[in-house]
């Protein structure tokens, strides 16, 4: 219990931030997660008639019960504040494994006192649940790869949570197919019990998307078919309009003129697709994506540039005139990156003082930025791996680098 008592001023920091900026209205993605749960109570996630899976079901399915029992949307928004709280604790118990207890506490204090986190806390939004997913699934790792023993119990409940993190954000389906691939040829030719170990974490995990993946299957009639949104997504960053960057841009800002230059460039098009279902729609996206990328690859290399830069950065962004809201970004993690590029040079001649988990977390992170990098980014997807690259730079601080002062002679 003493334990916790540490985290109480991050629980109230937490609290206090949603009280004074969450609203009860909702705004944004907010309804749509609400629909699903609407949904869901009523015993199914999507109409059938028109398959609409713009996200997976894991952040509905958290929301469920508590809405189900009353919660109102302003309540359910505290829940972001208690799993941040469980993130904390549970990074802290990970970075013990790997750092000295000091560095460990820092590196949480640093974690938890990232502020862009904050702006997504005031939101009924699953960047808190994915947070503390990535943790769990960081610490159960660390935990199968220092065990003795076979640790089926630890392997089974971190391949169940893995499994939550892909229904929760699906683009992680892909990086747990890229990675069990990596993985299966890592195991095949080191031929490391720990690799088999952690493949079966994919498995599990995997494994538990299966139901979800079948209820698609039977909605659609396509097999692994994740949801109706990367078409979009693809299509804003392969245009090759005058001053744009590949950022995306809904239906309402097209086609209500929101953005007059925006609508100019492509209401047409919108207005082609309005009429489609949301399957073929996003089927319409794609082919129009891939025509502009052939017809255009270098202007989509540029958009891929702009794009690594609204990740970490938050902009450029296409038609919008520059503000200072743009050093809620650059300011943290300008910094972030300097030190990221920097930890490069200890890495490269300690390599292998590196554990097997540290690769491990490493190479999953990298498929699934590199994977987000494709289609339009926002900072919003680096929120969820930045318990690994805190984690990252505390390690090589406290393990790779080593100060020493000369006296003068």
């Amino acid at each position: 219990m003493r334990k916790l008592l540490k985290f109480i001023p991050f629980l109230v920091l937490y609290i206090l931030i949603i009280a004074i900026f969450g609203k009860e209205d909702l705004k944004g993605d907010e309804g749509r997660y609400i629909y699903y749960v609407t949904n869901l109570l009523q015993g199914f996630y999507s109409p059938t008639e028109n398959p609409f899976l713009r996200n997976g079901p894991g952040y509905p399915l958290f929301l469920l019960p508590f809405y189900g029992i009353g919660f109102t949307v302003g309540m359910l928004k505290y829940m972001n504040a208690a799993l941040m709280v469980g993130a904390l604790y549970f990074f802290e118990a990970t970075a013990k494994r790997l750092v000295s207890p000091k560095i460990a506490w820092l590196a949480t204090v640093a974690l938890g006192l990232y502020f862009p986190i904050y702006r997504w806390l005031v939101l009924l939004s699953p960047v808190a649940l994915s947070i503390f997913q990535v943790v769990m699934v960081m610490y159960g790792v660390a935990k199968i790869c220092e065990s003795r023993k076979w640790d089926l119990r630890t392997i089974g409940w971190t391949g169940a949570m893995l499994g939550f993190l892909v229904l929760t954000k699906y683009i992680f389906g892909m990086a747990i197919m890229a990675a069990s691939v990596l993985g299966a040829v890592a195991f095949v030719v080191w031929r490391k019990k720990k690799l088999f170990s952690l493949l079966s974490v994919m498995g599990i995990a995997f494994a538990c998307c299966i139901p979800y993946l079948i209820y698609t299957y039977s909605l659609t009639g396509r097999t692994m078919y994740w949801g109706t949104n990367g078409g979009e997504q693809l299509y804003w960053m392969s245009s090759d309009m005058e001053n744009e960057w590949g950022n995306w841009y809904g239906h309402t800002e097209v086609l209500e003129r929101l953005e007059p230059k925006l609508s100019a460039n492509h209401t047409a098009f919108y207005r082609e697709v309005k009429t489609l279902s949301h399957m073929e729609m996003n089927d319409r996206f794609k082919e129009q994506a891939i025509a502009n990328i052939k017809a255009n690859p270098t202007n989509y290399i540029k958009n891929w540039l702009g794009n690594m830069s609204r990740l970490w950065f938050g902009f450029p962004n296409s038609h919008k005139q520059q503000s200072l809201k743009a050093y809620f970004y650059l300011i943290p993690n300008m910094f972030l990156v300097v030190f990221l590029l920097l930890s490069v040079i200890p890495l490269w001649k300690q390599w292998h003082r590196i554990p097997l988990y540290l690769w491990a977390w490493a190479t999953f992170f990298a498929i699934y930025l590199g994977g987000t990098s494709i289609v339009t980014a926002i900072p919003r997807y680096l929120l969820i791996v930045m318990p690994f690259l805190i984690l990252w730079l505390a390690y090589v601080a406290d393990r790779l680098i080593t100060l020493k002062i000369h006296p003068p002679e």
